[in-house]
């Protein structure tokens, strides 16, 4: 994983924020099934000028075997 800007103090929070918020995988839950969400997504990746923070809406909270 790329530094900026995930080891950032913004990022940590807004990530914090995010499960807390949204704390089930999101393509799991679209599947029926519940499972915890333990990685935050950007829906419009930085690299394709994506916002490094975008607004909550902006990230996808998701377990590891949906963002992989």
């Amino acid at each position: 994983m790329a530094k900026w800007p995930y080891d950032t103090a913004a990022w940590k929070k807004l990530r914090e924020v995010k499960l807390a918020t949204s704390p089930l995988c999101e393509d799991c839950e679209r599947e029926g099934r519940w499972v915890e969400a333990t990685v935050v997504d950007h829906r419009h990746a930085i690299s394709q000028g994506g916002a490094p923070f975008p607004s909550l809406a902006g990230l996808a909270s998701l377990c590891a075997r949906h963002h992989s």
